[in-house]
């Protein structure tokens, strides 16, 4: 869900774009008609000011729904798809990669969900492959542990490196697993 503060700004940006563009074009088609009708029209014809004011005045209230309406629409295209991506980044940093990607239709983000979504398959096949090499890793630690217990000089001299390595190596396996693949 998109965040109501960020809707509100983002709105009211676009409505005060509009308050101002309203205001500028009055100010200046007074000028216009003014510089038209003789300098002293400004003194002289008050209704041409409140007919100025009354037409910006009713332009401004006829823009504002669809106004709204449309920054509201846009925001929901651009906002909503950043913050489904925050929540996907957040189960991702917990270990989660079964995320679903995807957008509703129309989104202007849907090609980046596109990328998001293979970068989390291809980080699924790495953490595989990872842990299949770990396995046989681990098979091979084990297996040379077990044969320098039998051997006196490896069980002095080497047992205790291999020792080492096979606990850098569950520590990595470890690491691994908290990847939901």
């Amino acid at each position: 869900m998109i965040e109501r503060k960020f809707q509100l700004r983002f709105i009211l940006s676009f409505i005060g774009i509009l308050l101002v563009g309203t205001i500028l074009s009055g100010g200046l088609l007074y000028i216009i008609l003014s510089r038209n009708a003789g300098s002293g029209m400004s003194n002289n014809n008050p209704g041409l000011i409140i007919g100025i004011c009354l037409a910006n005045g009713v332009t401004l209230v006829l823009l504002l729904y669809p106004t709204a309406r449309v920054t509201l629409n846009t925001s929901h295209k651009i906002g909503g798809p950043m913050r489904r991506f925050q929540n996907i980044a957040s189960s991702i940093k917990e270990g989660n990669l079964e995320v679903n990607t995807t957008l509703r239709g129309g989104d202007q983000l849907a090609p980046m969900a596109s990328s998001l979504g293979d970068m989390i398959e291809a980080l699924k096949e790495r953490i595989a492959a990872l842990q299949k090499n770990s396995d046989v890793l681990t098979a091979t630690i084990n297996t040379t542990v077990r044969r320098a217990e039998q051997d006196v000089y490896l069980r002095t001299n080497i047992r205790p490196d291999l020792l080492e390595i096979k606990r850098q190596n569950d520590e990595m396996v470890k690491e691994l697993l908290r990847y939901r693949l």
